[in-house]
Protein backbone atom coordinates (compact mmCIF):
# COMPACT_ATOMS: atom_id res chain seq x y z
CA UNK A 1 0.00 0.00 0.00
CA UNK A 2 1.05 3.60 -0.12
CA UNK A 3 0.00 6.49 1.36
CA UNK A 4 -1.61 9.08 -0.59
CA UNK A 5 0.95 11.67 0.38
CA UNK A 6 4.40 9.70 -0.83
CA UNK A 7 2.67 10.40 -4.42
CA UNK A 8 3.26 13.32 -6.37
CA UNK A 9 2.18 14.17 -10.02
CA UNK A 10 4.30 12.07 -12.59
CA UNK A 11 4.54 9.53 -10.61
CA UNK A 12 4.07 5.72 -12.24
CA UNK A 13 2.08 3.56 -9.97
CA UNK A 14 0.07 0.06 -10.40
CA UNK A 15 -4.08 0.33 -11.23
CA UNK A 16 -5.30 -2.63 -11.31
CA UNK A 17 -2.57 -4.79 -11.83
CA UNK A 18 -0.97 -2.05 -15.20
CA UNK A 19 1.16 0.74 -14.94
CA UNK A 20 -0.61 3.67 -14.68
CA UNK A 21 1.31 7.69 -14.66
CA UNK A 22 -0.59 10.01 -12.19
CA UNK A 23 -1.66 13.05 -13.78
CA UNK A 24 -3.53 16.10 -12.48
CA UNK A 25 -7.46 14.85 -13.04
CA UNK A 26 -6.47 11.92 -11.76
CA UNK A 27 -4.94 12.40 -8.50
CA UNK A 28 -8.10 13.32 -6.48
CA UNK A 29 -9.47 9.64 -7.92
CA UNK A 30 -6.84 7.65 -6.85
CA UNK A 31 -7.54 7.63 -2.99
CA UNK A 32 -11.45 6.56 -2.21
CA UNK A 33 -13.94 8.10 0.65
CA UNK A 34 -12.51 6.05 3.46
CA UNK A 35 -8.73 6.97 2.66
CA UNK A 36 -7.72 3.71 1.88
CA UNK A 37 -5.22 3.37 -1.29
CA UNK A 38 -7.11 1.88 -4.67
CA UNK A 39 -3.50 1.20 -6.22
CA UNK A 40 -0.16 -0.72 -5.57
CA UNK A 41 3.02 0.59 -5.74
CA UNK A 42 5.06 -0.60 -8.60
CA UNK A 43 8.77 -2.94 -8.12
CA UNK A 44 11.63 -1.53 -9.14
CA UNK A 45 13.53 -3.21 -11.46
CA UNK A 46 16.16 -3.25 -14.40
CA UNK A 47 13.39 -2.97 -17.12
CA UNK A 48 11.63 0.29 -15.61
CA UNK A 49 15.60 1.79 -14.71
CA UNK A 50 16.03 0.90 -18.79
CA UNK A 51 12.66 2.31 -18.87
CA UNK A 52 14.07 5.78 -17.73
CA UNK A 53 16.92 6.09 -19.54
CA UNK A 54 19.73 4.51 -16.86
CA UNK A 55 22.58 3.03 -18.50
CA UNK A 56 23.65 -0.47 -17.66
CA UNK A 57 27.36 -2.19 -17.22
CA UNK A 58 25.50 -5.36 -16.16
CA UNK A 59 26.93 -4.46 -12.08
CA UNK A 60 24.91 -0.98 -11.75
CA UNK A 61 22.44 1.08 -13.33
CA UNK A 62 23.63 4.96 -13.95
CA UNK A 63 22.35 8.11 -15.32
CA UNK A 64 25.62 10.69 -15.67
CA UNK A 65 25.36 13.91 -16.90
CA UNK A 66 27.21 17.23 -16.89
CA UNK A 67 25.60 18.11 -13.17
CA UNK A 68 25.75 14.60 -11.29
CA UNK A 69 26.16 10.89 -11.29
CA UNK A 70 23.40 9.22 -10.00
CA UNK A 71 23.95 5.22 -10.35
CA UNK A 72 21.82 2.45 -8.56
CA UNK A 73 23.01 -1.25 -7.84
CA UNK A 74 21.66 -4.32 -6.29
CA UNK A 75 23.58 -5.78 -3.64
CA UNK A 76 21.11 -6.86 -0.81
CA UNK A 77 19.52 -3.80 -1.03
CA UNK A 78 18.99 -1.04 -3.42
CA UNK A 79 22.11 1.07 -3.28
CA UNK A 80 22.34 5.04 -4.45
CA UNK A 81 25.80 6.73 -5.40
CA UNK A 82 25.22 10.48 -6.10
CA UNK A 83 27.56 12.63 -6.42
CA UNK A 84 27.04 16.17 -7.74
CA UNK A 85 29.86 17.50 -10.48
CA UNK A 86 28.81 21.44 -9.83
CA UNK A 87 29.17 21.02 -5.87
CA UNK A 88 32.38 22.14 -4.03
CA UNK A 89 32.98 20.26 -0.88
CA UNK A 90 30.87 17.78 -0.18
CA UNK A 91 28.09 17.36 -2.84
CA UNK A 92 27.74 12.93 -2.54
CA UNK A 93 25.08 10.58 -1.00
CA UNK A 94 24.92 7.28 -0.07
CA UNK A 95 21.66 5.46 0.68
CA UNK A 96 20.29 2.08 0.46
CA UNK A 97 16.69 0.51 0.65
CA UNK A 98 14.11 -1.54 -0.98
CA UNK A 99 12.54 1.51 -3.04
CA UNK A 100 9.45 1.47 -5.86
CA UNK A 101 9.45 3.25 -8.88
CA UNK A 102 7.44 5.78 -7.33
CA UNK A 103 9.73 6.24 -4.60
CA UNK A 104 12.64 6.47 -6.92
CA UNK A 105 11.31 9.11 -8.61
CA UNK A 106 10.58 11.53 -5.65
CA UNK A 107 14.07 10.74 -4.53
CA UNK A 108 15.50 11.42 -8.03
CA UNK A 109 13.65 14.79 -7.65
CA UNK A 110 14.83 15.46 -4.30
CA UNK A 111 17.88 14.90 -5.02
CA UNK A 112 18.76 16.85 -9.16
CA UNK A 113 15.56 18.95 -9.34
CA UNK A 114 14.59 17.25 -12.40
CA UNK A 115 11.73 14.35 -12.68
CA UNK A 116 12.90 11.11 -13.76
CA UNK A 117 11.00 10.22 -16.93
CA UNK A 118 10.41 7.64 -19.25
CA UNK A 119 13.06 7.96 -22.09
CA UNK A 120 12.88 4.38 -24.01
Amino acid sequence: MIAPQELRLGNWININGNPFQIEMPDFNLIVNKNGKSTYEPIELNEDWLLKFGFDSNNVAYKIDNDRFVFELYFYDAWNLNYVEKEKFGNGSVELSGYWKIHELQNLFFTLTGEELKIKK
